[in-house]
């Protein structure tokens, strides 16, 4: 990654924009015609939310969804929970961090996590450590709001 723990730089770089004839849109993700069935309904579907309304990504159920529908906003659960991230995590976290939490930032870094693409907002939330300084990154290039949750 060069030192830049930006995702942002890397998801443009590698991941965004390929034009697909076969529907006619231009902001897909390059690998979009892998997708499952299932999951290119659902990255159309955010599309076509985040044109009505701003999406805001979350990473735990502990972010309160209702006040994120209550600001006019749409909550998206963003990645994690895949093996294959966490390498790319590894270059910035360190190793013995919390698997899912270096999965959740390698898809971001690598740009495998489609829903970002969508987020104007990042909300996170205080449970372990390992989040707190993932969202640290994360806010280096993204808007990120980090909520205390009572433990």
């Amino acid at each position: 990654m060069n030192g830049n723990k930006g995702f942002i730089v890397c998801k443009q770089k590698h991941y965004m924009c390929r034009l697909q004839m076969s529907t006619g849109m231009t902001d897909l993700p390059a690998d979009f015609d892998t997708f499952s069935e299932s999951h290119r309904e659902n990255f159309l579907r955010v599309r076509e939310l985040s044109h009505e309304k701003p999406i805001v990504g979350t990473f735990c159920t502990f972010v309160p969804r209702e006040l994120i529908r209550a600001a006019g906003a749409v909550p998206i659960s963003l990645c994690g929970g895949t093996d294959a991230t966490i390498p790319a995590a590894e270059a910035d976290l360190p190793i013995n961090f919390c698997p899912l939490v270096k999965s959740s930032y390698g898809s971001l870094l690598g740009g495998r996590c489609s829903y970002s693409h969508f987020a104007k907002l990042i909300v996170g939330e205080t449970t372990c450590d390992g989040k707190k300084k993932m969202f640290e990154y994360i806010s280096e290039e993204v808007p990120v709001h980090v909520i205390h949750p009572p433990r």
